[in-house]
């Protein structure tokens, strides 16, 4: 959530709404289990490539989180 934050449309958001906004955007969105559960479920569906959008590039922790908890999860076939 601190990501979207940033994001000058977002930032004055009461916290259900922007929870919302989050729940239906049409991305990857969730702890770093529920992530590789859904690159999964795309994976099982015959996608083959994903492209990521970072929405706050100084957001280094979570990409870290990224990085160490979703990427060794992930297949290259």
């Amino acid at each position: 959530m601190r990501g979207v934050r940033h994001l000058s449309l977002w930032q004055d958001l009461p916290f259900e709404d922007l929870l919302q906004v989050v729940r239906d955007w049409p991305g990857l969105v969730g702890t770093p289990e529920e992530i590789v559960t859904q690159i999964h479920a795309f994976e099982a569906a015959g996608i083959s490539e994903i492209s990521l959008q970072w929405a706050a590039a100084d957001d280094i922790e979570g990409l870290e989180i990224l990085a160490a908890e979703v990427l060794p999860h992930m297949t290259n076939r």
